[in-house]
């Protein structure tokens, strides 16, 4: 039996766009208690209801307010309300066992029963994450409703139970730390099922006591299995939509933190200190290959051999060695260091098939960030075809540009996402989510999927996923820009308690954030 024992904290994995965090002292105007703590977020979150939560600001309340049987940190898995468990030698069978400590924010201990309804829950009809634990024996039988409950979860005792996989699933402890599955009590799942967006009893460091359409109210979970750790009593998150109200209102001191891609270049009129980590973020350009001019291969093969990736880095401040030349980041196995665009990709004579002077391509590149020069720059280079291609590149306001990835209303769009997922799979599970990609065919790579995680073998899994990196490239339903290790945290210096040995994430729980010494009133 392999063991695994007592390690750290908590984490939780982020599939689209994550957060880096910003902090300052008030004003006495505008000063709050010591030890309270208010942000910004730019839009409501949409589903707190863990199987259907797919934005970033849900992930974020329930990155808050609940907890997984495990998490993971500095690149492990380490436990969280399961403080140990065994893997048997056919790494098919997986026994957990619960922490004495882990207990709801109404006081009631977390059981065996509590994991079951949850993870029941991920594999319900409407979930968008159930395959995330198709491996589970019963897991596509309960999904499909035809049976009641998960014959791959038995139950030993109140404090412990087993997993039982079809077949082995290496990843399987690293999807257990994604932030829809959080365990919560079966009242809590019922709420929110039915409402989406409410207060509910929670598991993790905060409890969300109050919901309205401009507030949402944290406060301490006195019963969390670490309370002593999380030091804001309270938390507030204003939701202010209009990006220049946002930044104003953060410039004057009335937030401690904001969305940092909410700036303009010197909008922010607070100094920032940047903390070195690893944030191995990857960026790309989506076309939307169901849409008139991105519809045709070889137009996509045009644009890809006419960006000008240097300029780009140069404007952004970032190295060119963060050149991506595939979509699996350093770090994760796959990965690519180079590789050749093919000379009949940069044709000419692919555009003028479908673009003329009499009848012009147009397109339109949106995005959310503060990339709005270094994206003009990036594409530079098709200038010189503005004749017969006609394009803008527009910065939209983050819940519009989110709405239109999800409901596919986009001709190409550039975003980012944080690569530093524990294994390639898993990133490689939600990069390639048909939701985000319309149009991209994903069996063959489904195929490849299945057979990765059946081994663990470091160098065929690694064989495999750069066939998966060879195979979407091939399509260029997805345009590499760049893959970093950026150091991408960011605070006020006033703040202190990073744990900078966090390496690969840019955000921080807030339960680790303590200010300095002096006091507000020193300020």
């Amino acid at each position: 039996m392999i063991v695994f024992g007592e390690f750290a904290k908590y984490f939780r994995l982020y599939l689209v766009l994550i957060t880096t965090l910003l902090h300052s002292f008030q004003s006495s105007a505008d000063e709050m208690a010591e030890h309270d703590y208010r942000r910004i977020l730019v839009a409501s979150p949409i589903n707190l209801f863990p199987p259907e939560a797919d934005d970033i600001h849900s992930f974020q309340i329930l990155a808050q307010t609940g907890e997984g049987l495990v998490a993971f940190e500095n690149h492990r898995v380490v436990p969280a309300l399961a403080e140990s468990w065994t893997i048997s030698n056919d790494l098919k069978t997986y026994r957990f066992r619960l922490s004495p400590t882990a207990f709801f924010s109404d006081g009631t201990r977390v059981t065996a029963n509590d994991v079951r309804n949850s993870l029941e829950n991920i594999l319900e009809k409407t979930s968008i994450v159930w395959s995330n634990l198709a491996a589970i024996e019963g897991a596509g039988t309960l999904h499909e409703g035809k049976s009641k409950h998960l014959s791959g979860l038995r139950i030993l005792s109140p404090t412990e139970f087993e997993l039982k996989l079809t077949k082995p699933y290496v990843p399987i402890l690293e999807t257990l730390s994604a932030p829809q599955m959080v365990i919560l009590p079966s009242s809590s799942l019922k709420v929110l099922r039915s409402k989406k967006v409410a207060t509910f009893i929670s598991s993790g460091p905060y409890v969300l006591t109050s919901v309205t359409p401009q507030k949402l109210e944290l406060e301490k979970n006195i019963h969390y299995r670490k309370a002593s750790a999380v030091w804001y009593e309270k938390v507030v998150y204003d939701i202010v939509a209009d990006r220049a109200q946002a930044v104003r209102g953060f410039n004057e001191g009335k937030y401690l933190d904001i969305w940092p891609h909410e700036f303009e270049a010197g909008e922010a009129k607070r100094p920032l200190q940047t903390i070195p980590s690893l944030a191995a973020f990857s960026w790309y350009i989506i076309p939307n290959i169901k849409r008139e001019p991105f519809n045709h291969i070889e137009f996509r093969k045009f644009v890809l051999a006419h960006l000008d990736y240097e300029g780009f880095y140069k404007v952004a401040g970032l190295p060119p060695h963060y050149r991506a030349y595939g979509l699996i980041p350093r770090g994760l196995i796959g990965h690519r260091t180079t590789r050749e665009i093919p000379e009949n990709y940069s044709a000419e004579l692919n555009l003028t098939k479908f673009c003329s002077v009499a009848k012009p391509c147009n397109f339109e590149l949106i995005h959310a960030y503060d990339k709005q020069e270094a994206l003009e720059v990036l594409f530079r280079p098709l200038e010189k075809y503005r004749d017969r291609l006609k394009f803008r590149i527009g910065r939209i306001e983050r819940h519009r540009w989110y709405d239109k990835i999800i409901n596919g209303k986009f001709q190409a769009v550039y975003l980012g996402n944080n690569a530093t997922y524990p294994d390639a799979s898993i990133f490689l599970q939600y990069l390639t989510k048909n939701l985000y990609h319309p149009g991209l065919d994903f069996k063959q790579i489904a195929k490849l999927l299945a057979q990765a995680i059946e081994t663990s073998d470091r160098v065929v899994r690694g064989d495999i996923y750069a066939q998966i990196d060879d195979l979407l490239m091939s399509q260029v339903g997805i345009i590499p820009i760049y893959h970093g290790d950026v150091p991408s945290r960011q605070a006020h210096a006033d703040i202190d308690g990073y744990n900078i040995s966090l390496l690969g994430y840019n955000d921080l729980r807030i339960a680790n954030l303590k200010p300095r010494k002096q006091s507000h009133k020193n300020r």
